[in-house]
């Protein structure tokens, strides 16, 4: 009987020590889901604001590009994370219980077996002459069990605690796919909004670079059209004054009295110059009727290129030194994941996974 007590005591406590070192490593998984869970609170914050700042982009640049919808799925991939890591970790918390559970039944069944193998010692060591001999009612102390049921008793409590460990490593199977499944997804979706928004930076270049171009000729056009306004605004400046001479010694000569007010040589010579002046008076002021229309022009559209230009510069800002220098901030090493080359925008530092011991 003693050899019975001595040999299931041993089974049940070398259980117990499997039981206590699979919680262990249920715990320190438990605390790696945890800080996964918290650091995505980081991406997750970053992504928000990066919709926030993109909401303030300036007239025509307001638009449902794919950097946005890239964003709104970060969203719903981190929340769908999170909520799978939640779940992870109410599973865990349910198998931790349930191994307290069955490790309680073994160190109380322990316990009684130590006690039990304690009265048996004691009872091998009594003789005929020992004073703890004395009447006793045996009908009162019957007995609870049989060998039968004694044995299938401690199997009972190992076997429970072997089915809880199956099931714990099952758990951690499931819990380690799930975070890598969540890191995967994460990384992808941040790589792939990165990518989007380096996209978007250089098309932004791009065009910023091509309206600058626009601007820098449509401004020397300018110049150019205002010296040659000047120009013409000189030459009407000098002929309308002949023009007046002319006409005046025209009007004068009309004065001559009777006979002499003939159509001479010096009458043909004034009608032709102011005649001559006239016309080029009018092409000129047509000309530079012409020059003020197409400068009213270039001066519409530069304006138009400048308020562009700013827009892209506002576009510029958000998209590269709001959102992408903001996202520098993502924990890359929590969510490693060697399927995915490192993020544009920045490097995070290492942590190791730090494991509880109780």
């Amino acid at each position: 009987r003693l050899n019975d007590i001595h040999k299931w005591t041993q089974k049940e406590k070398q259980e117990l020590s499997n039981n206590i070192s699979q919680t262990h490593e249920l715990l320190e998984l438990k605390e790696r889901v945890e800080i996964m869970l918290k650091n995505l609170e980081t991406p997750l914050s970053i992504t928000q604001k990066n919709i926030y700042a993109r909401e303030s982009r300036p007239g025509v640049e307001l638009v449902r590009d794919a950097i946005e919808e890239s964003l709104l799925m970060e969203v719903e991939t981190i929340r769908k994370c999170q909520d799978n890591l939640v779940e992870q970790i109410e599973k865990i918390n349910d198998q931790l219980t349930k191994l307290r559970a069955a490790r309680h039944e073994l160190e109380v069944d322990i316990r009684n077996k130590e006690e039990a193998r304690n009265t048996d010692e004691c009872v091998k060591l009594l003789c005929g002459l020992s004073m703890d001999i004395g009447p006793v009612n045996i009908e009162s102390q019957l007995a609870k069990s049989s060998p039968v049921s004694w044995l299938q008793n401690s199997q009972a409590l190992i076997q429970r605690s072997q089915d809880e460990r199956h099931s714990n490593q099952v758990l951690q199977g499931e819990v380690n796919r799930v975070m890598l499944l969540c890191s995967e997804q994460c990384l992808s979706i941040w790589y792939e909004t990165n990518t989007c928004l380096n996209s978007r930076v250089k098309e932004i270049t791009a065009a910023r670079d091509h309206l600058e171009r626009q601007y820098s000729k449509i401004t020397h056009d300018i110049e150019v059209l205002n010296r040659r306004m000047k120009e013409v605004r000189k030459a009407l400046d000098e002929k309308k004054p002949a023009l007046k001479l002319a006409q005046a010694r025209a009007e004068k000569r009309t004065q001559r009295p009777g006979i002499e007010l003939c159509h001479d040589k010096v009458a043909i010579t004034l009608f032709r110059e102011i005649h001559s002046l006239q016309v080029a008076i009018e092409k000129l002021a047509t000309q530079l009727n012409e020059m003020e229309t197409t400068m009213q022009h270039l001066m519409k559209t530069k304006g138009s290129l400048g308020k562009d230009l700013k827009l892209k510069d506002m576009a510029m800002f958000i998209d590269r030194e709001k959102c992408l220098q903001m996202r520098q901030n993502f924990p890359v090493s929590t969510l490693k994941s060697s399927r995915y080359p490192s993020i544009t925008s920045g490097n995070g530092k290492k942590h190791g996974n730090s494991g509880r011991k109780s």
